[in-house]
């Protein structure tokens, strides 16, 4: 389902629901990539992230990550956390992607 743009800043740069998408032609958004690697992984991809997770302060880009793929701190205890959701495959854990489901972009 194609969004309609809230907003426009220039020819080639559209904002969808305040995340800008660069529209190149023959460019696919970083984005594809992403959901590509979630669904051929399923429940055995993570991102771990430098920064520390905040949800009241996460920027928009971290916010659509993590509704795709869990997201996890770049720390001893995220790693294990992580190591955690790869052993189980991700059943009975509370991730980035329950969170942040159902997240309008």
């Amino acid at each position: 389902m194609v969004r309609k743009p809230i907003k426009s800043t220039s020819p080639t740069k559209v904002v969808f629901y305040r995340i800008p998408y660069i529209l190149q032609e023959g460019k696919t958004t970083g984005i594809y990539y992403i959901r590509e690697l979630a669904n051929h992984f399923k429940n055995n991809v993570v991102w771990l992230n430098p920064e520390l997770i905040r949800p009241e302060w996460a920027p928009w880009t971290r916010k659509i990550i993590s509704s795709i793929i869990p997201m996890f701190d770049l720390t001893i205890e995220g790693i294990e956390q992580a190591m955690d959701y790869l052993r189980t495959g991700g059943r009975h854990m509370f991730t980035t992607v329950h969170f942040f489901k159902g997240l309008a972009y």
